[in-house]
């Protein structure tokens, strides 16, 4: 179930706008440094490997707690808005990130799912935006008319994915990606000696 209470929605804006401003800020001041410095293949490999295992910790430890809350409280969403800020490195989930934090304060795997997967939408129009400005002038008018499709698109897909995958997180596991990591590395050092 994507949407609640009119009262819970509202409470819900409000958590994902404090999540978000973490990574808004993070994001423009760090800018050039990850792009200079945090794209190596080394460093994929070992953000890959490092935040999977985190996933695997969280995901074991989520599964021993009886906390059934549904709401993501506002302390807990600035925590969370705080670990995606790790999703600037090159390797880290965005999406496993957040879920990882969500899980690491009590949440159950189903609430850290939806919240991480509606956190998403923010930080695409973000995205979408900044590419946005940051064309010159001249090509305003078809980069926005190359963006602007794709943002509609994106948004459809991205509500359709929210909603079959909410669906299949009954489970409360996250074994799929935990497992999928070590290969990825693997991937990722064999393309750095080529």
């Amino acid at each position: 179930m994507l949407f609640r209470s009119e009262g819970a929605d509202r409470s819900e804006l409000w958590a994902l706008c404090v999540a978000t401003l973490p990574v808004v800020v993070a994001g423009f001041l760090l800018k050039e440094f990850v792009a200079t410095y945090a794209r190596s293949a080394l460093v994929i490999a070992i953000a890959t490997i490092f935040f999977g295992l985190l996933l695997g910790w969280a995901d074991r430890a989520a599964r021993h707690s009886d906390n059934r809350r549904t709401e993501i409280g506002m302390r807990d969403a600035l925590l969370i808005g705080l670990a995606q800020m790790f999703a600037l490195i090159p390797g880290t989930s965005r999406s496993g990130v957040t879920i990882t934090a969500a899980l690491f304060l009590g949440y159950p795997a189903r609430t850290a799912t939806r919240f991480s997967f509606l956190l998403s939408i923010p930080v695409i129009l973000g995205a979408s935006l900044v590419m946005l400005l940051s064309a010159p002038e001249a090509h305003l008018l078809s980069t926005a008319g190359k963006i602007l499709p794709s943002l509609v698109a994106s948004a459809i897909f991205a509500y359709i994915t929210i909603s079959l995958f909410m669906t299949l997180v009954r489970s409360e596991e996250h074994t799929s990606e935990l497992q999928s990591r070590p290969h990825i590395s693997y991937a990722v050092f064999c393309l750095k000696k080529k």
